[in-house]
């Protein structure tokens, strides 16, 4: 591998505790909570002046600006991060930059193991500083060094011993912390050679040929590049990115989401602008209520539900409940429209049938069944052809209207005229 020549930096291992007991969905959850917690630090430092890293369980942030500055956006991430389970280990010592195997860049340096060694005895939401950058950081910032407080001594794979301090102003918590700890206990954890890690590497000023894409997207959006989740919007506002081609995607909601290829230059700064349109409003009122689907998605129940935030444009909109027949409606919205679904299911009408000998039904010139076998007859409310066939009989013809809920008792007797085939028949005889 060739080796760049190392450079000082404060390093600070985000760790995302026991994170590789998760399942797969709860890791990709978990980081991309921490991309979004990232980008509250990055907001802090000059583009130039730090990395965001991927390490096996969590990231990593070097900053090559002032130590202080470096611990006030690891103070922010780890606020930002809320109850992600996130631990913080900060180092200040040399890193450099390799070529990795197969191509690509990775990072490699003792300010890297030293800060993975504090962050395994960094407990959830706390933040623990070696010896090497509190002397950094009262070199640079001794106001902020009065803040720190011992947190104990350990050892890390090489049998270093690491003195340990928190920015935590408060009483010291009754914390045991081993003095000593076997090589081969840490080596599970660490890689001798270095921290493993995934990916590129972002900015690191004149280190590494990166560029900076920052994003000004409303409402905002979940972004993904290259088909990696990266973060939301907001907090999310940039990210540094290796030089080179990048398919970057937003997503928001129903909407069509924003894609674009880029092609970043080293040192260049890509601003990626996009507005979703407003959603449309859509209301719901349904009487008696039933559950709702939109474009084959439940999307609840309503009274319940009373509106939903659609994009614009077509969707089918379906109404179900379980004692009537479903309502379907289709709807075509503009951005920011306010549309009200209005729908009231009615009870049917009930038609029942007292015919003998039997017959055919036909509803409104569709075929329903045969006598004696159907005996009642839901249909909707409103007006009607009833058609009952019987052999060579004169068909009974009814145009009636149903109320809801309406019930109407059909009685007649084929038999008691002549049949149509009879009158045929003589009107044949007779010439006519």
């Amino acid at each position: 591998m060739n080796r760049e020549m190392p450079a000082l930096a404060s390093v600070f291992y985000l760790r995302l505790v026991d994170f590789s007991s998760k399942p797969v969905a709860e890791q990709a959850r978990q980081r991309a909570r921490l991309e979004g917690a990232i980008g509250a630090a990055l907001a802090l430092l000059a583009p130039e002046t730090r990395a965001v890293l991927d390490a096996a369980d969590g990231s990593i942030l070097v900053v090559l600006a002032d130590p202080a500055a470096g611990l006030a956006a690891a103070q922010a991430c780890l606020a930002a991060a809320g109850d992600l389970p996130l631990s913080v280990g900060g180092n200040h010592g040399p890193v450099a930059l390799v070529e990795a195997e197969g191509g690509g860049v990775a990072m490699v340096g003792d300010g890297i193991r030293s800060a993975a060694a504090v962050a395994a005895f960094a407990g959830r939401g706390e933040i623990l500083l070696t010896s090497g950058y509190r002397d950094a950081l009262d070199e640079r910032a001794p106001e902020r060094t009065a803040a720190l407080r011992r947190a104990g001594v350990i050892a890390d794979a090489s049998i270093r011993t690491h003195e340990l301090y928190a920015p935590d102003p408060t009483p010291p918590r009754q914390r045991r912390v081993r003095l000593w700890v076997a090589a081969a206990a840490m080596a599970g954890a660490l890689v001798a050679s270095g921290v493993a890690l995934r990916g590129t590497v972002p900015s690191l000023g004149l280190l590494a040929p990166t560029g900076l894409v920052t994003f000004d997207v409303s409402p905002g959006g979940e972004v993904f590049v290259d088909g990696e989740a990266r973060g939301r919007i907001p907090p999310l506002r940039e990210l540094a990115l290796p030089a080179g081609t990048h398919r970057v995607e937003v997503r928001h909601g129903d909407d069509e989401p924003y894609r674009i290829d880029i092609d970043l230059a080293h040192r260049q700064t890509v601003a990626l602008r996009h507005a979703f349109p407003p959603p449309a409003i859509v209301r719901f009122d349904i009487t008696p209520g039933g559950e709702v689907f939109v474009d084959g998605r439940s999307r609840g129940a309503a009274p319940a539900l009373q509106e939903l935030e659609l994009s614009p444009g077509p969707h089918r909109v379906e109404v179900r409940h379980p004692d009537y027949a479903p309502h379907a409606t289709r709807i075509d919205l503009k951005p920011g429209e306010r549309f009200v679904l209005r729908h009231v299911f009615m009870p049917p009408a009930v038609l029942v049938f007292e015919i003998s000998p039997g017959g055919q039904v036909l509803l409104d010139g569709a075929l329903q069944g045969s006598l004696p076998d159907l005996r009642r007859l839901e249909v909707k409310a409103g007006r009607h052809l009833i058609e009952v066939r019987y052999g060579d009989y004169e068909p009974l013809q009814m145009d009636v209207t149903l109320a809801a809920g309406e019930q109407v008792v059909i009685r007649h007797r084929f038999g008691g005229s002549k049949p149509a085939e009879l009158f045929r028949k003589l009107k044949k005889s007779l010439g006519l």
